[in-house]
C-alpha cells in the first residue's frame, strides 16, 4: 500500500497588469515592479511553509515567482499559461470595433458555444489544465507555492471540486482576485484526497 503523504498547495495569482483594460491571456503583460514587490513583502510576512515554487512562464508570474525564490530553484509550467483569447487576446477593450462586442458578449455568456476567434476552446483549455494538475499531483510530496493565473486556479478548482467546467458563473461569479491566494489541501496515497482550505483571498497591503 503506497504510504500516504499530505501537503499544502497555494495557489497565487498573478497582480494587477499595468496598461488599459483587456483579455490578457497568452499575452505577455507586465506588472508594475512596485507591485510585485509588495506581493513579494506581504507573502514574506505570512511566513508560508512552501519548500518549491511553480510558475507559470509569463512575466506577469515569474517575475513575482523569481523575487519568492532563488531563479534556478523555481520550476516553469508552460501547461500553467492563462487561456489564449485569440483575436482580443491583449487587446485593450477601448480598442475592440464596436462591431467585434456582440462576439465577446457572446462568449461571456456562453464560452462553450460561442468560442473567440482564433482562440484555444473552454475544452481545450480545462483539459489542458486539469491533465497538468493530475500530473503535478502524481507527483506532489512537498508543500508548493503555484504561481498562475485567474482562469487556470478556476479550472483546478473545476477539477477538484467536481465542477461544471463549462458553467460561465465560474468566470462571472467566483472571484479570483489578482494577488489573491487559493490554499489547498492534497492527500496523495492509495487514494488521492484535495481539501479546499480557502479560495481567493486577498493579500492584505
Amino acid at each position: 500500500m503506497k504510504s500516504l503523504t499530505k501537503s499544502d498547495v497555494w495557489l497565487l495569482r498573478h497582480g494587477k497588469t499595468t496598461g488599459p483594460a483587456a483579455l490578457n491571456g497568452q499575452t505577455d503583460a507586465c506588472v508594475a515592479p512596485q507591485t510585485q514587490t509588495q506581493i513579494t513583502q506581504v507573502l514574506a510576512r505570512q511566513n508560508l511553509p512552501y519548500r518549491q515554487v511553480i510558475s507559470s512562464p509569463l512575466s506577469r508570474c515569474l517575475d513575482l515567482a523569481t523575487r519568492l525564490t532563488d531563479d534556478d530553484k523555481v520550476m516553469i509550467q508552460p501547461d500553467w499559461k492563462e487561456m489564449n483569447f485569440g483575436d482580443f487576446d491583449g487587446v485593450p477593450f477601448e480598442q475592440i470595433p464596436p462591431e467585434r462586442w456582440a462576439e465577446l458578449e457572446k462568449f461571456w455568456e456562453n464560452p462553450v458555444q460561442y468560442p473567440l476567434t482564433g482562440a484555444e476552446t473552454l475544452a481545450a483549455f480545462y483539459q489542458r489544465v486539469s491533465a497538468c494538475w493530475t500530473r503535478f499531483t502524481g507527483d506532489l510530496q512537498t508543500d508548493t507555492l503555484v504561481v498562475t493565473h485567474g482562469g487556470v486556479i478556476r479550472m483546478i478548482l473545476a477539477q477538484v471540486l467536481n465542477l461544471d467546467w463549462r458553467n460561465p458563473a465560474l468566470f462571472t461569479r467566483l472571484n479570483i482576485a489578482n494577488q489573491s491566494l487559493t490554499h489547498l489541501e492534497v492527500v496523495t496515497g492509495e487514494y488521492d484526497f484535495v481539501t479546499v482550505k480557502s479560495v481567493g483571498v486577498q493579500l492584505a497591503k
